[in-house]
């Protein structure tokens, strides 16, 4: 499964900005009748060097170096490569705000979007894996708290930090796809120096990490004058992908449910349900009859009669909205094409090369940091393949 990745790791030339990724949406449901026919085979090298991070925005942008191997490949069935990403920028932002009694898929405290772009020079198509944080008091590291851990965050726009400068802490972002599915959709991401609408693909962690307390108040803390915003809306249509380490001899694609034996199984609930509440509803009948003569005992009979029609009654509606809910299914994947409606603009080419570029260099990295990145930009690195010596090691997460 040594999908190839070709291509430096480099800073995208001229913009000196972060794209701007369309706001913080609420999680889609899952219809278990859509599986994306690929898989996320990923590499993202464990880091232990110290990494710019930057208030822009409503987000703090942490910028990914040359010497940072990190990025991943869509494969088909036949582990063919059909596009590649490189991992840019990492942007850690506020979720967007759910209406109160509004239905959320997924209640998160804070997101880290790591945005990838295509290495096919060709291609206008951005990629955007979107991790989800709860917090949990005893929590385990995270990326998060490794990024955190004796570094001071930037909390005014413009204003840059280091981070990553624990001595013990390294950041591995393999982690994070261990072991995890997603949810991928279309959407639209905007150059802020050329206000240029680029196609994105979105990949929403299904299950959110978890952080500390303190370091989630950290980050909400840098973000403090950031206002809160409604969450955009779901996206309607979402298919499920699974994630594999580039390492691993297999990598299954993700599998549609039978939605139309599901289908059959809950219309049969529903007919089950609607016998028991007939026979409910004649149970109430008669400890009605029976309550005209009032004793304890006929009383009593009238009481467990209701509660058994009330509880028949909630069956018969949780088992029709089931069905409602499959039928859904059934009709949205029957319409459901992937790669269909793709945004606007969109590129596609069977080329998945990049050139190197230059990258102005950090006035916070050092001379010799520096030099490290230039002999980076010079090589090729391969999924399997190897690069110069640098502040990376490979992850062994793997799934």
């Amino acid at each position: 499964l040594l999908a190839s990745l070709t291509g430096v790791f480099s800073a995208p030339a001229a913009c000196p900005y972060p794209l701007t990724v369309s706001r913080s949406a609420r999680w889609p449901s899952a219809n278990r009748g859509l599986a994306a026919p690929v898989s996320l085979v990923y590499r993202y090298d464990t880091y232990k060097q110290p990494l710019e991070a930057e208030r822009v925005d409503e987000s703090i942008n942490i910028r990914i170096p040359p010497d940072f191997f990190a990025g991943f490949n869509l494969t088909n069935a036949n582990r063919a490569v059909q596009e590649s990403f490189k991992l840019r920028n990492v942007l850690i932002r506020k979720p967007g705000v759910v209406a109160e009694g509004a239905e959320q898929e997924l209640s998160h405290v804070l997101e880290a979007v790591l945005l990838h772009e295509n290495v096919d020079k060709n291609s206008s198509t951005w990629g955007a894996v979107v991790l989800p944080f709860s917090v949990e008091v005893g929590s385990s590291p995270d990326m998060l708290s490794a990024l955190l851990a004796g570094s001071r965050l930037p909390d005014r726009t413009g204003q840059r930090e280091a981070v990553l400068l624990g001595a013990a802490q390294e950041l591995d972002l393999g982690a994070s796809f261990h072991n995890s599915s997603f949810l991928t959709y279309w959407s639209t991401a905007s150059d802020k120096c050329s206000s240029a609408a680029l196609p994105l693909r979105l990949f929403l962690r299904a299950e959110p990490q978890v952080t500390s307390p303190s370091t989630l108040r950290a980050f909400l803390n840098a973000l403090r004058s950031v206002p809160d915003v409604p969450a955009a809306p779901a996206a309607s249509v979402a298919w499920a992908t699974t994630a594999c380490h580039f390492a691993s001899p297999v990598c299954p694609l993700a599998q549609a449910a039978d939605l139309n034996t599901e289908l059959k199984e809950a219309q049969s609930m529903v007919s089950t349900a609607a016998a028991k509440l007939r026979a409910a509803k004649s149970s109430m009948d008669s400890a009605l009859v029976e309550l005209q003569n009032v004793t304890r005992d006929t009383y009593e009979q009238a009481v467990q009669a209701r509660a058994n029609l009330k509880a028949a009654n909630a069956e018969l509606e949780g088992a029709a909205a089931h069905v409602d809910t499959i039928q859904g299914w059934v009709d949205q994947a029957k319409g459901a094409s992937w790669q269909s409606s793709p945004p606007a603009g969109l590129a596609t080419s069977a080329s998945l090369f990049a050139k190197a570029s230059v990258r102005r260099p950090s006035a916070l990295l050092s001379a010799a940091r520096v030099q490290r990145q230039k002999e980076v930009t010079t090589s090729n690195l391969l999924f399997g393949g190897t690069a110069a010596s640098t502040g990376t090691s490979s992850s062994s997460s793997s799934s």
